[in-house]
């Protein structure tokens, strides 16, 4: 009895193990004829990029956009598999006299089933113009920095970004996917005094390439959420929104492809009864690259 009761045990074990394997091929084999895998690849990049900031301020009085100096840049980047990293540096300088000082650390991350964006922001110099354009002033001592951190769950892995925005893999054809998950942001305004905020909340959207002529393909993202705001200085807590889109059109082939994407951060960064600050940042680029097999 002993003896039937292992055999019929390691039977289970076997027909379990057997029939997880065979599920995750036919996922594997079902997602392939949607996502091509450079997994033997190194990528390499030239880029283009334009980092962007600028800060909304309303009162009772009107309205004012504060932005500091963001020269276009140069980059270059290497890829493999899911991680990619890019550094850019200045190649053209502004003349609007405000002499910022930034650091803008920007991280797009897309393993199978996630939306990884992480970035640090911290500029120094502002110029300010009012709602109707005639108004200009140079703060130099106002400074905004902030952190964020945002994973969302993609559901259907026959949809690709890492295909659309690092190119390390293909999207074959058309698909789309519903995305879930939340973010965590930290927001630090010196500017009359200093004001700091700590948001927290959950992202909802949806994702979706359309691939046309074979090689060419068109990717829009739009997720955003509500977010939990607790300000470092009140007890007060404020609820607020975030705004994700992203955007890529490109061309792909198997050892070179070329993109130009779009990613925007929009939320509110400061606010109370008078007045409010919200902060419009990310990065438009153009990125040409080439694939090497190791």
């Amino acid at each position: 009895m002993r003896l039937k009761t292992i055999f019929f045990s390691f039977t289970l074990i076997l027909f379990g193990g057997g029939f997880a394997y065979a599920q995750e091929k036919a996922e594997t084999m079902a997602r392939s004829a949607f996502v091509r895998e450079y997994n033997n690849s190194f990528l390499l990049q030239v880029l283009i990029v334009r980092n962007f900031m600028t800060l909304e301020g309303e009162d009772g009085g009107g309205t004012a956009s504060f932005e500091p100096d963001t020269p276009n840049k140069l980059g270059f980047g290497f890829a493999y598999k899911s991680i990619a990293f890019a550094y850019s540096f200045d190649v053209f300088k502004e003349g609007h006299g405000v002499g910022t000082r930034s650091d803008d650390f920007q991280f797009y991350i897309f393993p199978k089933h996630f939306a990884i964006d992480a970035f640090w922001q911290r500029y120094k110099g502002f110029r300010a113009k009012s709602g109707d354009g005639k108004f200009e002033k140079i703060f130099d001592d106002m400074i905004f920095q902030r952190a964020s951190l945002c994973i969302e769950y993609v559901f259907n892995d026959k949809l690709s970004l890492a295909a659309a925005f690092s190119q390390t893999e293909k999207q074959l054809k058309s698909a789309g996917s519903f995305l879930l998950g939340g973010g965590f942001y930290y927001n630090e305004l010196n500017f009359e005094g200093i004001e700091e905020n700590v948001q927290i909340g959950p992202l909802v959207g949806y994702a979706y390439t359309f691939v046309f002529l074979k090689d060419f393909y068109f990717t829009g993202v739009i997720a955003g959420g509500i977010n939990l705001t607790s300000k470092a200085d009140d007890d007060e807590n404020l609820i607020n929104y975030v705004i994700l889109p992203k955007f890529a059109l490109g061309y792909s082939r198997d050892l070179w492809s070329f993109s130009i994407f779009y990613i925007f951060h929009n939320d509110v960064v400061s606010s109370s009864k008078d007045y409010e600050f919200a902060a419009q940042s990310g990065q438009f680029a153009f990125s040409l690259a080439v694939r090497f097999k190791i």
